[in-house]
């Protein structure tokens, strides 16, 4: 079995590789340090959700192609896929399937006053949000949504966005982000 940090660490090496950049290259793109950079294209740590999450905007990549390794076909079981958490562990990313046409699809797990932030995608990229459970205010810019179970947004998301748990327990969101440019 293949660890995660592993996979992570063949990835961003080869799409580093593949755009010719060096690690200092990378670092200036992404505010991520040479010295972490380095590290996780060893496999010797486990990045942060932020760590990857800069790492892939910086790149205008889904963060999909980082820790996921391709394949012909895909069957994701809940109890095979790992979470990836921030610091605080008020947040977990569940990546479900690398992203393939454009099309990147993960669930969001916000424990109660769990806050997720992007500072948005390419310009042209969409986001559908769909709550399967609990309450949330997705924030797009300035402009605030309440959404429940079972319910639906759809917003250009090549602009600062957020998802906050305002329920008293657990939320999960299945975001999918249709990008123009990888």
């Amino acid at each position: 079995m293949e660890y995660i940090n592993e996979i992570i660490a063949t990835n961003l090496r080869k799409i580093r590789n593949q755009k010719r950049m060096s690690l200092d290259d990378l670092s200036k793109l992404t505010s991520v340090s040479k010295a972490v950079l380095f590290q996780i294209e060893k496999g010797t740590t486990n990045p942060t959700i932020s760590t990857l999450w800069k790492i892939a905007e910086g790149l205008n990549i889904p963060l999909s192609n980082i820790i996921h390794k391709r394949k012909s076909a895909t069957i994701v079981r809940k109890d095979e896929t790992i979470p990836l958490n921030d610091n605080s562990n008020n947040v977990k990313i569940y990546s479900h399937i690398p992203c393939y046409r454009n099309l990147e699809i993960f669930d969001i797990v916000l424990n109660k006053d769990g806050v997720l932030e992007s500072s948005g995608h390419d310009i042209g990229a969409e986001e559908l949000v769909f709550i399967k459970v609990g309450k949330v205010k997705v924030t797009i810019e300035n402009e605030e949504f309440i959404l429940t179970e079972n319910e639906i947004l759809r917003f250009d998301s090549n602009v600062s966005h957020s998802y906050e748990n305002i329920g008293s327990e657990e939320c999960i969101v299945m975001i999918v982000n249709h990008l123009v440019s990888l």
